[in-house]
């Protein structure tokens, strides 16, 4: 209950304990709890740029910030409307951080070129692959000048954030902003955060944590025959055909099962409805359950789908992240990287040394040599 000789007019950029509390009983219900280390984290994202490095609870972390601020608004009445930034690796609609959200009674919208009315929404979804952060300098602009009220935005949270976007910030191209890096399966070693241009900004991490580190093999041929020929040969060799095999485009799904099908069983994925990618998810599941099953797919079209494989392939070449991502969240054994040389695009150098090399068990024989700016394998001429 209010005290009525207690008016409030801002929202101050830190809320209290108990205002977080608060927001955890409304969603979670009275018996809500702060996980370890949740509540440090969550009011240093409040605060600070912020590496958030913790197993469990960094979704709810992000619903409790946002939840506990539009709570805040809405008890004291304040005229004020603040927009929070979620920059994901790819956009889905199985998206299980966004979901969360909605189901918080959080509005959310994503948005591609900008967005009109950036008021009606409590969150912005953002995919964003490149290190360009350009795009949220402009909507920074746009909800700033938005509407009649103080509008602006609460703060960024870079969804399975890495290095290569780490390493792009400074504190020039961030001002007055929080950033949060919600780093799962890639999470940078403490040496890498010193490539960072912030001056200030804090790390949360579990002492005892185990980084789920995945050994990865790297092999770069003349043409995308040898690439297929040699994922034919490479599967022959697997005691178990329980894999899944990341190709770049939805034509690369049919053209390798072509080959692959009088080998072993194979289940293709493209881009296709959310209801149809969760009905090949069921396929899968019942399959590796059965027998040995191959599991060819785009990137894309595996966000969101829950199931994990004994081997990864990654096949003909790497033009995002998100590959890199779901390979080593859907295996704890080897990655094998099978790769086209003349198709080698600029993100794929770079993240075969600054992604692989500095998080991965990498083969140095086989990709790197110690010490370069690049793959040795992967290097222009």
């Amino acid at each position: 209950m209010l005290d009525e000789g207690d008016h409030r007019t801002e929202l101050p950029r830190v809320l209290s304990s108990a205002d977080y509390q608060r927001a955890g009983k409304h969603q979670f219900g009275d018996g809500f709890k702060f996980l370890p280390l949740q509540e440090r984290a969550i009011r240093d994202m409040a605060s600070s740029h912020t590496v958030v490095k913790i197993d469990k609870g960094k979704t709810e972390c992000c619903i409790l910030l946002m939840l506990a601020d539009k709570i805040y608004i809405d008890t004291w009445g304040i005229k004020d409307h603040c927009v929070s930034l979620l920059v994901v690796p790819c956009w889905s609609e199985l998206n299980s951080t966004v979901a969360r959200i909605e189901q918080a009674g959080l509005k959310v919208r994503y948005i591609e070129d900008g967005v009109n009315d950036p008021l009606e929404y409590d969150v912005l979804v953002l995919q964003q692959t490149a290190n360009d952060f350009g795009q949220i300098h402009e909507l920074t602009k746009q909800i700033r000048k938005s509407g009649e009220c103080s509008a602006h935005v609460r703060r960024v949270i870079i969804e399975d954030a890495h290095y290569l976007q780490m390493s792009s910030i400074s504190d020039n191209s961030i001002k007055d902003i929080p950033y949060a890096f919600m780093s799962s399966f890639l999470a940078p070693e403490a040496t890498l955060m010193a490539n960072m241009s912030i001056d200030s900004y804090n790390v949360v991490e579990d002492e005892d944590r185990q980084i789920r580190r995945v050994e990865m093999q790297v092999d770069v041929k003349e043409s995308e025959t040898d690439v297929t020929n040699n994922v034919m040969s490479y599967l022959g060799t697997l005691v178990s055909y329980n894999s899944l095999i990341i190709v770049d485009n939805d034509a690369r799904v049919e053209h390798l099962i072509e080959f692959l099908d009088d080998l072993v069983p194979c289940i293709g994925i493209v881009g296709s409805s959310t209801q149809e990618r969760r009905e090949k998810a069921n396929e899968i599941k019942e399959g590796l359950m059965d027998e040995n099953v191959c599991v060819v797919a785009t990137a894309k079209s595996l966000v969101g789908l829950d199931f994990e494989v004994e081997e990864v392939i990654i096949a003909y070449a790497v033009t995002s992240e998100i590959s890199l991502l779901l390979a080593t969240k859907m295996t704890d054994s080897l990655v094998y990287l099978c790769l086209v040389k003349d198709r080698n695009s600029d993100y794929q150098r770079k993240c075969l040394y600054s992604i692989m090399q500095e998080y991965l068990l990498l083969k140095a024989s086989t990709c790197a040599n110690e010490g370069s700016n690049y793959c040795s394998n992967c290097e222009a001429s």
